[in-house]
C-alpha cells in the first residue's frame, strides 16, 4: 500500500512506478482536484483532496502503519508531519 502526497509531476510518476512495481494500492493526496483527477486516469486507486476532505485521512490514521510506503512529493513543509499517523 502506497501514500503519494502531492499529484505534480514527481507523484505522477510514482504513481506510475508504484503501479510498475506491483503496489497493491496507491492513494494520492493534493490540495488541487485537477492534478487529483490525472493521478485516478493513469493509476491512483483513491484520490483525496486534503484542503477540502482532509478528515477523509482520519480512516488510515486509525490503524497507524496502514501504508507500507509513503512518498512526498508536493514540497511543502507539513507534509511530512501528516504522513505520521498513517
Amino acid at each position: 500500500r502506497v501514500l503519494i502526497m502531492g499529484a505534480g509531476p514527481i507523484g505522477t510518476l510514482l504513481v506510475l512506478a508504484a503501479r510498475f512495481a506491483g503496489a497493491r494500492e496507491v492513494v494520492v493526496t493534493d490540495v488541487q482536484d485537477r492534478p487529483l483527477q490525472y493521478a485516478a486516469k493513469i493509476g491512483a486507486d483513491r484520490t483525496i483532496n486534503v484542503a477540502t476532505h482532509a478528515e477523509a485521512m482520519d480512516g488510515y490514521a486509525a490503524n497507524k502503519g496502514y501504508f507500507d510506503v509513503v512518498f512526498e512529493a508536493a514540497g511543502q513543509g507539513g507534509t511530512v508531519a501528516r504522513a505520521l499517523p498513517v
